[in-house]
């Protein structure tokens, strides 16, 4: 909704610059301009909250970095769908939702896991799935590689060996159901690693999910970093349009599309500090004025 929003709020603007733009032109341009700013959004603030500054780093997915690569193998991995980016299951509530915690924090990735209320008829308390095992048996029915195969955490020849990357309690609990390190499944140990420095997620799944989105952004010639003056496919974004995008932040969207927020946090997937005082909106409304994409 908020990015139907913001498509409405750029064709409305486009159409007063351009009064001769006919109804097509003026969806498609909104249309190309939103998109861009959802990667931006995606790339810039998203991503590295959830894999980390260094990981973010050393697989090149920050904007305004290489571009287009031909030769890039575009394909999803099974490890990215089927393990790694399935990593937001283990941070569902156990309960309804209480607005309240909406002044909380999001959690880092959490052991004791979300079981049992998957499409769950109401009163029938066996009825519901485990998202949890589903999501297991989906990992071997697609011969996924076990937990540590992957990104160079070295080969576990005990359970011991899992001491760096998990917790003590977790690592027990490992052991009381796999018989040997071997076993074990990627989508299990990748939520029972601790999460990186400045992460959610812990090492495996930040390296599957940075090298996958690598990948999806180097591979995609239409990503809006990546149009060259040489391409008849698709139009470029001249330098002036590029810095507006690149300005553009999770945070403005929300301003520039709801009246009735007063304040947001510069930073939209952090919650604001206390001490900290958020933007304001009028500030975010007058910069938003002057910009033009």
């Amino acid at each position: 909704l908020l990015f139907h929003r913001e498509h409405n709020r750029i064709a409305t603007k486009l159409s007063q610059v351009n009064p001769h733009w006919n109804d097509e032109k003026i969806y498609q341009e909104a249309r190309r301009i939103v998109a861009a700013e959802f990667a931006h959004i995606t790339y810039n603030e998203f991503l590295p909250r959830i894999v980390g500054f260094s990981m973010a780093n050393k697989y090149d997915i920050l904007p305004r970095t290489n571009g287009y690569d031909s030769n890039c193998e575009a394909t999803i991995s099974h490890s990215f769908a089927t393990a790694a980016y399935r990593f937001g299951h283990s941070l569902s509530r156990r309960t309804e939702v209480d607005p309240r915690t909406y002044q909380t924090t999001m959690s880092n990735i959490d052991v004791l896991l979300f079981r049992n209320y998957l499409f769950a008829i109401r009163g029938n308390p066996q009825s519901g799935l485990d998202l949890i095992t589903i999501n297991i048996m989906r990992g071997r029915d697609h011969g996924v590689p076990n937990y540590r195969e992957l990104c160079g955490l070295g080969q576990a020849f005990s359970f011991v060996d899992l001491s760096k990357e998990m917790s003590s309690s977790t690592i027990e609990a490992l052991t009381s159901v796999y018989e040997s390190v071997d076993d074990i499944d990627l989508f299990t140990g990748i939520i029972s690693e601790k999460p990186i420095a400045g992460a959610v997620v812990g090492p495996t799944a930040a390296c599957i999910i940075a090298e996958q989105f690598s990948r999806i952004k180097k591979c995609d010639r239409f990503y809006y970093e990546n149009a060259k003056k040489s391409s008849t496919s698709m139009k470029i974004y001249y330098t002036d349009q590029m810095q507006q995008l690149r300005r553009v932040t999770l945070s403005s969207v929300i301003c520039a599309n709801h009246e009735w927020i007063r304040r947001v946090q510069p930073h939209a997937f952090s919650l604001p500090h206390r001490h900290l005082y958020a933007r304001s909106l009028l500030i975010m409304k007058k910069k938003k004025q002057k910009s033009r994409i």
